[in-house]
């Protein structure tokens, strides 16, 4: 009897009353992200506010749109509002 192969679950896909997160495919800033800066830290941040709800272009360009995406993030979790991505807001955002 030939078995099917397994499936790939995309993000967000409810099975058996389990919620699968894509893993994001950039490597975890250990120090902080902040406006203006550039490159993959700037890309993780922003794949994690997407899977958060946000709706950004990940173009490793923290600017604006990054920066209110992030603010928001950090109100509806608590933390405190200041726009930069150190390890508390890290910490919250790997927890969703």
């Amino acid at each position: 009897m030939e078995i099917p192969p397994k499936q790939s679950l995309s993000s967000n896909t409810t099975t058996s009353n389990t919620v699968t997160k894509e893993t994001n495919p950039y490597n975890v800033p250990t120090v902080t992200v902040k406006l203006g800066q550039k490159g993959v830290r700037v890309k993780w941040l922003q794949w994690e506010l997407n899977q958060s709800g946000a709706n950004l272009e990940v173009d490793g360009s923290f600017g604006n749109a990054t920066l209110e995406a992030l603010k928001k993030f950090q109100s509806s979790h608590n933390l405190e509002v200041d726009g930069l991505c150190g390890p508390a807001t890290r910490k919250a955002l790997l927890a969703e």
